[in-house]
């Protein structure tokens, strides 16, 4: 499980990952925008709950936009165990975002694409690992469209080189 990277950022002998920091997932996705989709000066919101979590993942998250010279167009809270995302989306919808990041969970996430498709705004929305799983395609459907997760863990269907040979 990741941790915020102050906990490992200075290096902290005792504390061990297995796998990157929620900054480093964050970046991943922000590189991913300007690299891969060639974002000049893009249009991103942030979806993060009101705890450490959260806040952690959207520090990181302004600090990425920083540094490729741009500031978010949004930065909205849903917690988890929300029910309902509308004020979020509408906020969103306001704001115009090109691209949505969430950092939440897999019933946040499944909550804000329904939400989405439900009020007609159409992004690409991309997640951090802890809500980059199978169950929120399934849950989301058909909302799910635009929904793009980075994880740096394979489960045990992957049917990729590695898990193949872990079953083996």
């Amino acid at each position: 499980f990741g941790l915020p990277k102050r906990v490992v950022d200075p290096v902290n002998r005792y504390v061990f990952l297995s796998g990157p920091t929620y900054d480093d997932g964050i970046d991943v996705i922000f590189d991913y925008i300007m690299k891969e989709l060639k974002g000049k000066s893009p249009r991103v919101a942030f979806v993060y709950p009101d705890n450490e979590y959260g806040k952690g993942g959207l520090s990181a998250a302004r600090e990425r936009a920083k540094f490729y010279g741009f500031k978010m167009v949004g930065e909205e809270v849903l917690n988890f165990g929300a029910l309902d995302a509308t004020s979020q989306v509408l906020s969103l919808k306001r704001a115009k975002p090109e691209y949505v990041i969430i950092h939440g969970a897999i019933g946040t996430a499944v909550v804000l694409l329904k939400d989405l498709k439900k009020y007609g705004f159409s992004v690409p929305v991309f997640s951090t690992y802890v809500a980059a799983r199978e169950e929120v395609i399934s849950l989301a459907g058909s909302a799910a469209k635009n929904y793009f997760g980075i994880n740096y863990f394979g489960t045990w269907e992957d049917d990729t080189p590695g898990m193949r040979k872990l079953r083996e």
